[in-house]
């Protein structure tokens, strides 16, 4: 968790009205960018395969199922 973005949600330090109000809602999911290793594919995935390393945009988690034109290989 950073002490930036996170820490400000948390502690609901913003004002209504404003891009965080919209943003953060609760119960709250921190995080907005990921980074992980494809464990599995579909069958009609092509361009990804099992051990690369990907990034995409979701919250902070363990696991994920993430759509493949939402990954960028790195």
């Amino acid at each position: 968790m950073s002490t930036g973005k996170e820490t400000i949600a948390f502690n609901r330090q913003f004002d209504e009205g404003t891009h965080w109000h919209e943003w953060v809602t609760y119960p709250f999911y921190p995080g907005y960018t990921c980074v992980g290793v494809v464990l599995k594919t579909g069958t009609s995935v092509s361009g990804l395969q099992q051990g690369d390393r990907v990034a995409y945009r979701v919250p902070h988690q363990t696991h994920d199922v993430v759509k493949a034109d939402a990954c960028t290989k790195i």
